[in-house]
C-alpha cells in the first residue's frame, strides 16, 4: 500500500498547491457531508416535509455512519498529512481514514434523498454536485488520500441500493412484531454496533511512530485515536433513540402529519 500512498500523496499536493482560497469554500462544501449536518437537518425535515422520508433518512445516516465507524478499524488506513509531511493538515482527523466518512455520507444521503424524490431533477443535479465536490474537498484538506474517497463513494452506493432492495422486507418484519419485541430488537442492535466496536478494536495493530509524530506536527499537538469509542456510542445511542421514540410513536399515533 505504501507504493500506491507515495503516488496518491502528489494528488493531495496538487490540490492543495490551487490555492489558499480555496479553503473556505471547500470546509463549507465538507460540513455538507458531515453526520452533524445531517443530524440539523433531518429533524427539520421529520417534522416540517415528510416524516416517513425523514425517518428513512435518520435511518440511512445511522446505517452509514455505523458501516463507516467499523470499516476504519478493519482497513486501517493513515490519512495524508499522517504519512507524509508534505500535506498540510487544512483539517485533521483522529481516526483512520479508509474508507472516507464524508464522502460515504455525502454519497449514501444525498444519493438517498435524490432517490426518494426522483421526480425532482434540480435536487439530483444538486446532489451530484455536493456529492463530487465533498470528496475534492477531503483531499484538498489533506484528511484523505484519493482511494479513501472513492472507496467512500462505493461503499455509500452499495448502502443507499442495499436500503432500498430491503426495506419492504424489513419493514414487514418490523410490523409484525409487538412493540415491546421490536425496542428490544432495536436496543440489541445498537448493543450489537458496540460489541462488534470493540471486538474490532481489539485485532488493530499499534499505529506506527512516524504517523503520529506526523500527525503531531501537521496539527500542533492533535493525537491519533483510532480506538477512541466516542463515535460509535454516538451512532448506537441516536440510532437507538431515533428508532426507539418512532416505533413507540407511531405505534401510539401514527405517522406524523406534516401537512400545514
Amino acid at each position: 500500500m505504501e507504493a500506491i500512498w507515495q503516488f496518491e500523496i502528489l494528488i493531495n499536493i496538487f490540490f492543495q498547491h490551487l490555492g489558499t482560497w480555496l479553503l473556505l469554500p471547500l470546509k463549507g462544501v465538507s460540513f455538507l457531508g458531515q453526520p452533524e449536518f445531517f443530524l440539523l437537518v433531518i429533524p427539520a425535515f421529520y417534522w416540517c416535509v415528510d416524516s416517513r422520508n425523514g425517518l428513512r433518512l435518520g435511518m440511512m445516516l445511522m446505517l452509514t455512519a455505523s458501516v463507516n465507524v467499523l470499516l476504519k478499524l478493519v482497513f486501517q488506513h493513515p490519512r495524508p498529512y499522517w504519512f507524509d509531511r508534505r500535506v498540510a493538515a487544512l483539517g485533521s482527523e483522529p481516526d483512520f481514514g479508509m474508507p472516507s466518512g464524508h464522502a460515504q455520507f455525502s454519497m449514501s444521503m444525498w444519493g438517498y434523498l435524490s432517490r426518494l424524490y426522483v421526480h425532482i431533477r434540480w435536487l439530483f443535479i444538486a446532489a451530484a454536485a455536493i456529492i463530487l465536490l465533498t470528496g475534492i474537498s477531503r483531499i484538498y484538506l489533506g484528511v484523505h488520500f484519493a482511494d479513501q474517497v472513492l472507496v467512500g463513494w462505493l461503499v455509500g452506493a452499495l448502502l443507499v441500493w442495499l436500503f432500498y432492495r430491503f426495506e419492504p422486507a424489513v419493514l414487514r418484519l418490523a410490523c409484525s412484531l409487538s412493540t415491546v419485541l421490536l425496542i428490544l430488537v432495536v436496543f440489541m442492535i445498537s448493543l450489537g454496533m458496540v460489541g462488534l466496536h470493540f471486538l474490532l478494536a481489539g485485532a488493530v495493530t499499534p499505529v506506527p511512530a512516524a504517523w503520529q509524530n506526523n500527525a503531531l506536527a501537521a496539527t500542533s499537538g492533535t493525537p491519533i485515536d483510532p480506538l477512541n469509542s466516542k463515535n460509535i456510542l454516538t451512532v448506537a445511542g441516536t440510532f437507538l433513540g431515533i428508532t426507539g421514540g418512532a416505533v413507540w410513536d407511531w405505534r401510539k399515533h401514527g405517522p406524523l402529519p406534516t401537512q400545514g
